[in-house]
């Protein structure tokens, strides 16, 4: 199977969703993140806290900690 779109690096992965408006306190955190639960996981998780399904914009919140304690299996 042939794929169109390249892998992105970890840092890659993280300015994708910087760009996207997620505040990072912690990008190295961020980073460890993806790595070890991959970048589609962790936007499942983020989905919450975006203010615009199409462009995946992100409301100004502390998402990395909220999205974090959902993963953890906290609730909203």
């Amino acid at each position: 199977m042939t794929f169109a779109k390249p892998a992105l690096s970890l840092n890659d992965q993280r300015l994708k969703l910087e760009s996207r408006g997620l505040v990072m306190t912690d990008a190295a955190r961020v980073e460890r993140y993806l790595g070890a639960i991959g970048y589609y996981r962790l936007s499942a998780y983020t989905r919450p806290f975006q203010q615009d399904f199409a462009t995946h914009a992100f409301h100004q919140a502390d998402v990395q900690r909220r999205a974090a304690h959902l993963l953890r299996g906290g609730g909203p």
